[in-house]
């Protein structure tokens, strides 16, 4: 219900969304929202908003501003021994 309403809310905004491993039973969502510098105050708006919904509930860890290596795909190749 939660992760639902969390993706619906904040996927729009974002170009790119990666869903990575949740750690421990408790942790309801764990993605990552590549989104335009110019769409940042708007994304940071609708965190707030998310935050003043369910804050009382959930405990929201907010990274910002970090390099997009969660939306590379490397590929290596190892050559035969």
């Amino acid at each position: 219900m939660f992760k639902k309403k969390i993706l619906d809310t904040l996927s729009p905004l974002a170009v790119k969304v990666k869903d990575n491993y949740t750690y421990g039973e408790r942790m309801i969502i764990n993605s990552a929202f590549l989104i335009k510098k110019d769409i940042e105050d708007e994304f940071d708006k609708k965190m707030n908003k998310l935050d003043e919904e369910y804050g009382n509930i959930i405990k929201f860890k907010y990274v910002v501003t970090i390099p997009p290596f969660n939306f590379v795909n490397l590929i290596i190749q190892t050559k035969g021994f």
